[in-house]
């Protein structure tokens, strides 16, 4: 079996891969020799199951054969169709890690069977346990499942060994919102504190402009798009595009041929969209990053004058506003050391250098890492058996083992049934 451990950023918008060689962190590249691959999986016109750029170009034509933003479904017992065939958001991340595999199998001329998946730090056991499964499906042994922001920092720590550092990891991506504390010195990063929302990302912010698109092309039409697959997937597109374009310019122009159709007569959409129109529709989505950065904060005991350095990762972050609405929130500037969407892929791949002791001595690092949910059972206290009793308090640094004595609450009893609740 190869020892070559490869990293999976398994994103919400964007899949990528990474692998150590030779002590350098490299990023992998699939068939299109591009370093990201779009997180959509469709079935072709023959029934063929078709992943990554393929996929994406299909969606704007078959919106119902095309599945997006899978990562959001994971955990939720949730159907996905495509087409005929309803598959579980398990089977769909199986696919999408399956053809990563493939390409780096090509890519670095053996078989890679080995990976080490990044999940959001917010992830609870459920979620992680699916994408273990995705990726036994997939063909992969996923020898750790690693948290979003923890693997940045351990981007970070590569290049910084000898650094003695608080910082605040900012992860923002396209589905999810991580933040984490941690300290890094002599070779060890310690996570404090973590936070987050499984449902905030730059999808959201999509979603916010798509609304202030369609209302406009309604009220323009006085036609009512409803639930037209096609128009939405045409909006999405526009959407997607109009906010990267502001992230570098101060307004942009949105431009849809055909939108919809009355009369067999096709309607179209053109807008122009400043900046300050889209951060006015997105600054409400970022004010819910305030009370997870707080918390951890909190939780660790730390003021924000304490912060040494504020690390951004994820796409979103590239939005000019979340610096500012960061910096106003911290009163300290976000470094840019980071590359926002590599950084996690890369920090996977060096833990799997880590397992896979390919890593020099030298430029090894510890990390330890915290339960981001607090774990206790079901217990009574006589009036009431629906409360929950601490076993392991959240930010617990993990591995850790707990024991606790119970009883049971009546004479002769003979059974305990043991609900565990996280």
């Amino acid at each position: 079996m190869s020892n070559t451990v490869i990293g999976i950023d398994l994103g919400t918008a964007t899949t990528e891969a990474a692998v150590v060689v030779d002590g350098q962190v490299k990023m992998i590249p699939n068939p299109e020799g591009q370093f990201v691959t779009p997180s959509v999986v469709g079935v072709d016109e023959g029934g063929s199951i078709i992943v990554g750029e393929r996929a994406k170009a299909q969606y704007l034509l078959a919106p119902e054969r095309t599945a997006i933003e899978v990562k959001r479904s994971i955990g939720t017992g949730e159907r996905i169709s495509l087409g005929r065939v309803s598959y579980s958001p398990v089977e769909l991340s199986a696919m999408l890690l399956s053809y990563v595999k493939r390409y780096a199998s090509d890519y670095l001329g053996e078989e890679v069977s080995r990976a080490v998946i990044s999940v959001p730090a917010y992830f609870d056991d459920l979620q992680r346990q699916e994408v273990v499964q995705a990726g036994i499906q997939a063909g992969l042994t996923v020898e750790r499942i690693i948290n979003e922001p923890t693997a940045a920092a351990l981007s970070y720590g590569l290049e910084h060994l000898e650094e003695e550092r608080c910082l605040l990891v900012y992860d923002l991506g396209g589905g999810t919102f991580d933040v984490t504390l941690l300290e890094l010195f002599e070779g060890v990063l310690d996570v404090k504190a973590s936070a987050g929302d499984n449902h905030l990302g730059g999808k959201d912010f999509d979603e916010s402009l798509m609304g202030r698109l369609q209302s406009r092309f309604e009220a323009e039409s006085r036609l009512r798009l409803g639930e037209d697959s096609y128009a939405r997937a045409r909006l999405k597109e526009a959407a997607e595009g109009c906010k990267i374009a502001l992230s570098t310019q101060t307004e942009a122009r949105v431009q849809i041929p055909m939108l919809a159709s009355r009369g067999g007569i096709p309607l179209g959409l053109e807008e122009t969209v400043t900046r300050a129109d889209f951060e006015a529709g997105i600054q409400p989505l970022l004010n819910r990053t305030h009370a997870p950065i707080r918390r951890v904060l909190e939780d660790a005991g730390l003021d924000p004058s304490e912060l040494q350095g504020i690390l951004l990762v994820g796409g979103s972050t590239r939005i000019p506003l979340v610096s500012a609405d960061i910096q106003q929130l911290l009163g300290k500037a976000p470094d840019t050391d980071l590359d926002p969407d590599f950084s996690v892929a890369k920090g996977a791949a060096i833990q799997g250098a880590i397992l896979a002791g390919t890593l020099e001595p030298d430029r090894r690092l510890v990390m330890t890492d915290v339960c981001a949910y607090t774990l206790g059972i079901r217990t009574s206290n006589g009036w009431s058996s629906d409360l929950m009793s601490v076993i392991i308090p959240r930010n617990t640094t993990i591995p850790t083992t707990r024991q606790r004595t119970f009883y049971t609450s009546a004479n002769s009893q003979t059974m305990a049934k043991i609900e565990v609740y996280q």
